[in-house]
């Protein structure tokens, strides 16, 4: 059987450990979809393209405890109602034959009939905004080339935004000219519009914010490399806001409809320097930027062989310390620690840039040095 899905699938739902799946998570959501199939032979198209990620979620769900994982990113690469249907299907049906491998996560609840494990949101992106409930997400090390460059397709992002007929978004302005892309996504002569000016000074704030030592807290908590990073994530924005535009403007049928809503501050924006809610949603964006930016600029280079199964998994970025960063973060921008919808947006950023590809085999991203690799003032914060 092509284990191939599974793994992309299990990618998606846990960015964090894509470069080294648990071997009990992968053997227990392959297990899961060959006894599927055993029970269930034929589905409906939309609903045999979503059995793999299903059952990777169905096994994440399962070995939560016993594998401490995080809460889970991405979305089904179907509809919503459809995924529902199938997922509490698969989990009833699946619940008995596999007892014995979720028996090492006791207390490890089952969904059935839930919906995919994404945010839910209420909010209102006019000006007077509603938070919803959020889980905080962790993000450690991203997934490997390869395998960022077959991403699942997007299905909404859980931002229900107010949306009347009367205000279809339109395109922030392009460059003129769009010349034949490379292999990595981006033009050599393509030319990316900076960031508003302010982009930079938040930047500069987070990064300062998070490199500075702080009472009980450690240098990964607080890592000085953090001063390295500014032209990185504003390269990071500045290409990402591009994309956006593009994306937009060709209607692409990877941004559906609660996508655009979550995006409309962005699209809609008319005064760039001064509307709140574009900037707010930019400083989460900003926030989500930094943590892709500093796992690329943690992960181990092709050279790096040395290191112990021990202290590769001791360097992966648990949830406590993630949310603490995140939230220190969003605080420095001057974004309210009371409004958890600024955690859901950076959450919400960093699915929907993983998602969309928009970061790995970019070239804005691939410019970040690996670990180990000098960049620019580096050298000197020894």
């Amino acid at each position: 059987m092509n284990n191939r899905p599974v793994e992309q699938a299990l990618a998606t739902l846990l960015p964090t450990h894509a470069q080294d799946l648990p071997q009990e998570l992968l053997s227990l959501a392959i297990s899961l979809v060959a006894q599927s199939r055993s029970f269930s032979s034929s589905l409906k198209p939309e609903e045999e393209i979503a059995r793999p990620y299903a059952c990777a979620e169905i096994a994440c769900k399962r070995l939560t405890r016993a594998l401490k994982l995080p809460p889970l990113l991405g979305h089904p690469p179907c509809p919503p109602r459809a995924y529902k249907n199938l997922y509490a299907f698969l989990d009833r049906s699946l619940s008995t034959g596999i007892s014995r491998a979720s028996a090492s996560a006791p207390g490890t609840p089952s969904r059935a009939g839930s919906a995919p494990s994404t945010p839910r949101k209420g909010t209102q992106r006019t000006p007077s905004k509603t938070a919803a409930t959020a889980t905080p997400r962790g993000l450690q090390q991203q997934q490997q080339h390869h395998q960022q460059n077959t991403p699942t397709k997007s299905t909404p992002l859980k931002r229900a935004l107010s949306h009347t007929d009367n205000d279809k978004p339109s395109p922030s302005p392009r460059p003129q000219k769009i010349p034949k892309f490379r292999a990595n996504g981006l033009s050599g002569s393509t030319i990316i519009p900076d960031a508003p000016s302010w982009v930079m000074t938040s930047i500069r704030t987070v990064c300062k914010t998070l490199s500075t030592p702080a009472p009980r807290m450690s240098t990964w908590s607080r890592p000085p490399i953090s001063r390295t990073l500014p032209p990185h994530i504003f390269a990071g924005v500045s290409s990402i806001l591009y994309m956006i535009s593009e994306a937009t403007a060709k209607h692409d049928e990877e941004i559906d409809e609660e996508m655009m809503e979550f995006l409309e501050p962005v699209i809609t924006a008319k005064d760039k320097e001064n509307d709140e809610d574009f900037k707010d949603i930019i400083n989460a964006l900003i926030v989500a930027v930094y943590f892709l930016v500093l796992a690329r600029r943690r992960q181990p280079g092709p050279s790096s062989t040395g290191d112990s199964a021990e202290a590769v998994e001791a360097k992966k970025m648990d949830k406590k310390t993630f949310s603490e960063m995140r939230q220190t973060a969003l605080v420095s921008l001057g974004l309210p620690s009371t409004e958890r919808r600024h955690r859901e947006d950076v959450d919400q950023w960093i699915a929907l840039v993983m998602e969309q590809g928009w970061a790995h085999g970019k070239e804005w991203f691939e410019n970040v040095p690996l670990a180990g690799e000098l960049d620019g003032d580096e050298r000197d914060l020894g």
